[in-house]
């Protein structure tokens, strides 16, 4: 059985979360334990919900300034604060507060889905209950799967975040079996009379167009026996009294208040009319047409979509007052075309039956659980050409023997495994059958950029001997690169790297401690993205870039791959100093113009093979140190044009040198690590100094764009 969670705002009278009741009600409940979770109590549909639902609130009671309060916290702080269980499925059901509460699930296991209601015309008005608009595009862009209730408001909400996520359209589910039953109902306030009814319901707020609705009928009462009845409450009903009471209208108008049956009030009216500025898909349009009253709207979302692009199934005017009163007008003075709405309406209602609508979300949340990512099965998964490149010393022993099985369970198989040991050493006992062995001399880059000329197919999965993943996992981060997005694509193994711009700058030279200390979100929410940009673009679906990265596991271009100069790192190699190559690496193709995607949930485990003896370990602890006064003088300080720009780098990079050697300090009298650690590294970045000033280092060509 699936665990689905609901959240929405409230359950008051609105249509929304009528449609939402009706749709949790009818789900088929052996497959689905669902829970509904208001953030404010007391509304006046949660008695509606059936018994098997489970219902929590978070403010018993409604409070004036909810949405401001909940944005004092990240949307990761409100989900652990109310959302206390796993779900398979979440569901932000409406826009804004409940959209920031979902999207703060960590959870990776759990699939998060958006269901928009109403157009947004604008990011400032889709952002009001967000922090930001940047909060806003990042908090929709954590979901799996977004829900519009129309065409109209899906392509509002894409063309506002420029949003490439998937997108579905799901018409709102209404008990079209029960309101035809309830439409039956009689009642005596609606009498069969000689006036011409008209129905309006919503509630009473500035956005349903109450105004120029009464404006309509003011103009029309001189000319016609015309009586409004408004289904709804609201703020706004003692404004809308005095404009009647002034226009001497409270003849031909009638305030019913909310029903919770209020078919049978529609039912018995001539004309439902829509006035809205802004609307998603009606829920109250749909269910007069269900029990057959022909429907007048104004053209907001939706509306097209539901009546029919040559007003079909009812008449849809331009959004002003002008059109509206035309369209009234023109259906009270032609009765046939008035009838001929009538059985139009009960036509269109089939699509809007309570089956048709429930069995689509039952799908749609099938479709999500069944495939971790549908476009895996769209594709011919035979027709990757790559190979698997592997560094090795033959020393990883089990560690390489969980490699090697990882890669005979690749789906698709590769068409080559290269494996690359240094000269003299032999080959690993263990061994698929078909590898090519290269030799080289021994060295981190030397090996790798050897197996990569060996290869004689498009990509290449290029990796160290002591790690295992899935069977899935080159397919996963293949897809970026098949897409056009990247050159190169990675798994999110965990490192430090600093944000972009400026700061980018600062945190590089400034080294882990004072970011760490100072920037605590930052460094964490970089811990998960493995890399400098950790915010997600939305034109990458799920995917993320970064400027650098490990090279531990990553899936390659080839031709990329051998368009960057490694020329100094190889030398570095040959000389033991091979600490940050990988990170070079990929920050050289960033400068080229060519792109590293992270791809989330390509997960790989690295094993940490642990064959390093003590001196190789001091050897990485000097290098290291070397490396970063390097990386240092030739990506940060040399690529400064402005003689400012430079002064402050080199400024930085005093201010973090000295940071660091009182980190280290503190670090080796609280924790007693290894004192020749601690003057091993202050070596290495005293001798990195010397080199770049040598001979040898200005003999090596510059790195240029």
């Amino acid at each position: 059985m699936q665990k689905i969670l609901f959240v929405i705002h409230s359950l008051a009278g609105g249509g929304a979360e009528k449609v939402l009741i009706n749709l949790v009600n009818h789900m088929d409940q052996t497959q689905y334990d669902i829970t509904v979770l208001s953030i404010l109590g007391g509304g006046i549909n949660e008695d509606s919900l059936a018994e098997h639902i489970h219902y929590q609130v978070v403010f018993p009671k409604p409070f004036p300034g909810n949405s401001h309060f909940l944005k004092l916290f990240t949307p990761k702080q409100l989900h652990k604060l109310y959302i206390k269980e796993n779900y398979d499925f979440e569901v932000s059901y409406l826009e804004g507060p409940t959209a920031r509460i979902v999207s703060g699930c960590t959870n990776r296991k759990t699939k998060l889905i958006s269901w928009i209601h109403v157009e947004q015309h604008n990011i400032r008005k889709l952002a009001y209950a967000f922090r930001s608009s940047k909060e806003a595009r990042w908090c929709y862009s954590q979901f799996d799967q977004t829900v519009c209730v129309s065409d109209f408001v899906k392509n509002d909400f894409c063309k506002i975040l420029n949003f490439e996520k998937p997108v579905k359209v799901l018409y709102n589910t209404v008990e079209s079996e029960k309101i035809v039953e309830k439409a039956k109902e009689s009642t005596e306030i609606i009498k069969s009379n000689m006036s011409f009814k008209i129905v309006a319901v919503g509630t009473l707020k500035a956005s349903k167009g109450y105004d120029r609705l009464l404006n309509i009928i003011n103009r029309l009462k001189d000319s016609y026996d015309i009586h409004l009845y408004i289904l709804g409450t609201g703020k706004l009903q003692k404004k809308l009294e005095i404009f009647i009471e002034n226009h001497s209208m409270s003849q031909n108008v009638t305030f019913l208040g909310y029903k919770r049956n209020p078919y049978k009030y529609v039912s018995k009216c001539d004309l439902f009319v829509c006035a809205s500025y802004a609307e998603g898909f009606s829920t109250a349009a749909t269910e007069a047409l269900i029990v057959g009253t022909p429907v007048c709207t104004v053209d907001v979302s939706g509306m097209k979509e539901m009546l029919g692009e040559n007003n079909e199934y009812g008449v849809v005017t331009d959004n002003n007052e002008e059109a509206l009163y035309q369209g009234i007008k023109r259906l009270i003075d032609n009765p046939a075309l008035l009838n001929y709405y009538k059985k139009a309406a009960k036509d269109r209602a089939r699509i809007f039956s309570t089956t048709a609508t429930v069995n689509a979300v039952e799908e749609m949340l099938d479709e999500l659980k069944k495939n971790e990512h549908t476009e895996y099965k769209k594709e011919d998964l035979s027709i990757i050409d790559y190979s698997v490149v592997i560094r090795t010393t033959g020393k990883a022993e089990e560690k390489y023997r969980a490699l090697l099985f990882s890669i005979s369970q690749l789906i698709p198989k590769p068409k080559e495994v290269i494996v690359v040991l240094p000269k003299g050493y032999e080959k690993p006992e263990i061994q698929l059958g078909y590898e090519r062995f290269g030799f080289c001399k021994k060295g981190m880059v030397i090996q790798r950029m050897t197996g990569i000329a060996m290869c004689r197919t498009k990509y290449a999965l290029i990796c160290d001997d002591d790690i295992s993943f899935s069977s899935d996992f080159v397919y996963k981060l293949y897809l970026p690169l098949k897409k056009g997005i990247g050159n190169f694509s990675i798994g999110p193994l965990y490192s430090f790297f600093p944000s972009k711009g400026m700061k980018s700058i600062i945190c590089a030279v400034m080294g882990s401690a004072i970011p760490t200390l100072l920037h605590r979100d930052r460094y964490n929410s970089i811990l998960k993205t493995t890399g400098y940009s950790y915010n997600r673009n939305l034109k990458l679906d799920r995917y993320y870039y970064t400027q650098s990265a490990p090279w531990t596991c990553f899936f390659a271009e080839i031709d990329s791959v051998k368009k960057i100069n490694m020329e100094e790192e190889t030398w570095l190699d040959s000389h033991g100093y091979s600490a940050l190559d990988d990170q070079t690496m990929f920050y050289k193709a960033w400068l080229m113009g060519m792109r590293t995607v992270v791809v989330p949930d390509a997960y790989y485990n690295h094993l940490d093979a642990k064959t390093s003896s003590r001196d190789n370990k001091s050897a990485v602890v000097y290098s290291l140190n070397y490396n970063r006064v390097i990386f240092w003088h030739r990506f940060i300080f040399s690529m400064q044009n402005n003689i400012l720009m430079k002064f402050w780098t080199v400024v930085c990079f005093k201010y973090r040198e000295v940071m660091n050697v009182i980190f280290d300090f503190m670090s080796l009298s609280l924790r007693r690590t290894d004192k020749d650690d601690f003057i091993l590294a202050r070596r290495g970045c005293k001798d990195g100094k010397k080199y770049i000033k040598s001979k040898e280092y200005l003999k090596i060509s510059k790195f240029s764009i």
